[in-house]
């Protein structure tokens, strides 16, 4: 998401509000059960413990996953660190929601305009 508007960029993402975003991870290799359930319960990623709000296995393959991993939290590359720290390093990342925003059938390099009802919404989160 890209905007100019300083108050609706701080309300989307600082930690207090909780906006949630579910990102599509492609991970080398296969968690294993008590990775998986590591990683429900929580995992410490440089000196803070993040827990994923949604965590879903889409498809596994014999060298890689696709996972579907909700948070909170904004943090640079989190996803990517979350997965850094159970040594299943991610191959690709989309970001595929972003509190009630979806891609919808927009591909990559593509973008539209937020309606207004949307843009009064995504301000009256938390």
């Amino acid at each position: 998401m890209l905007t100019n508007d300083g108050e609706l960029a701080n309300r989307l993402m600082h930690p207090r509000n909780e906006v949630e975003k579910i990102y599509i991870a492609k991970i080398e290799g296969v968690l294993s059960p008590s990775e998986f359930y590591e990683l429900k319960k929580g995992i410490t990623v440089e000196g803070r413990k993040v827990i994923p709000t949604h965590l879903k296995i889409r498809k596994t393959t014999e060298d890689s996953q696709i996972v579907e991993i909700g948070i909170v939290e904004g943090r640079n590359h989190i996803v990517k660190k979350i997965f850094e720290e159970l040594k299943h390093p991610v191959s690709k990342l989309k970001r595929e929601r972003y509190a009630f925003l979806t891609l919808g059938n927009l591909k990559s390099g593509e973008y539209r305009e937020l309606s207004l009802k949307e843009v009064k919404k995504l301000y009256s989160l938390k």
